[in-house]
């Protein structure tokens, strides 16, 4: 408030104003220096705080975008894989389906990733193919043994020469669920 206001309202009397004008320093707080250091500590933490959320905010959404386009190209090479596996399925059989997806599996470093899109090409080749008889026979025997499912995989993996025996027995995962899926464990 300007002086003169004060002096019109009322709230300081003549000598006061004239005090005030002679001296601009005398009507403002005076702080020892601890006081002002501590003020001034303040004003900083209250900026820092201010930016630190603003920058934490943008760096939130930074990582939001990025993590969706992550997302997005993970997703997109599935969808590729799936369309791959389609397009294999025309024309080759079941075990060339098995045979080709183990093949490709072996240029992964068994990343998690590479193994989903994998089993997505193995999940749509085997869904077009017709089944050969007993194809799934060794299969079957496997529901509720996991040292002789694990043993199985084993076997198929060496027998087909996979690089990458991780990525082989979860391509075999699949298998076992086409083999699921087309004989229903419970007989149905």
């Amino acid at each position: 408030m300007k002086l003169w206001r004060a002096r019109e309202a009322g709230l300081i009397d003549g000598r006061t104003m004239g005090r005030m004008l002679a001296h601009p320093g005398a009507g403002r707080h005076t702080y020892d220096r601890a006081t002002r250091v501590t003020l001034r500590l303040v004003k900083v933490v209250d900026r820092l705080l201010i930016h630190g959320t603003l920058i934490g905010l943008v760096a939130l959404i930074g990582l939001a975008v990025l993590g969706r386009a992550a997302c997005v190209a993970e997703f997109g090479g599935i969808r590729t894989q799936r369309r791959e596996g389609a397009a294999w399925a025309s024309g080759h059989s079941w075990s060339s389906c098995v045979t080709e997806a183990i093949r490709r599996s072996g240029r992964g470093q068994g990343d998690p990733n590479d193994t989903a899109q994998k089993q997505a090409f193995l999940s749509a080749c085997l869904s077009l193919v017709a089944e050969p008889p007993g194809a799934c026979d060794d299969v079957q025997g496997l529901m509720g043994s996991p040292t002789r499912s694990g043993v199985w995989a084993q076997d198929v993996c060496a027998d087909a020469g996979a690089r990458n025996e991780w990525n082989c027995q979860a391509l075999l995962f699949i298998l076992r669920a086409e083999c699921d899926r087309r004989h229903p464990p419970d007989g149905g």
